[in-house]
């Protein structure tokens, strides 16, 4: 096998160069955008109370646990224009919760139609 020429070389740099670039820019932190993804807010669905979960150390468990009462109530909540709601993609969650009667109806605080809710106060506690 013959040397590699000088533009070889130079071109081998180049791609360990581009490639080291592109996995800084993937892999770095960002700022306000990744502590964002590393909670949740969550609320409980027999409470309407609010609590933010930290995801740095263990993802939740959807419904995940309260931590006063040790129910498995707690579902991903979201602020939208119309108020508090269950986020979207859980509204099966609560549905599936009410059917297989792990949670009573009755103790529902939040409409399982729309996910809309109004939580008794604006405080929102730590959950971990």
């Amino acid at each position: 096998m013959k040397s590699l020429k000088p533009w070889q070389i130079g071109l081998f740099a180049l791609a360990i160069v581009a490639v080291g670039a592109v996995a800084w820019i993937a892999f770095r932190p960002s700022t306000a955008e990744s502590s964002l993804r590393r909670s949740l807010i969550l609320v409980d669905v027999t409470t309407g109370e609010l609590f933010e979960y930290s995801t740095k150390r263990r993802p939740a468990l959807i419904p995940e646990r309260n931590p006063d009462t040790g129910e498995a109530m707690l579902i991903p909540a979201v602020e939208g224009d119309a108020g508090w709601e269950i986020a979207p993609r859980y509204l099966d969650v609560l549905k599936d919760m009410i059917e297989s009667k792990a949670v009573p109806r009755d103790r529902v605080v939040v409409d399982p139609g729309t996910g809309r809710f109004t939580p008794p106060s604006t405080d929102i506690r730590a959950a971990n």
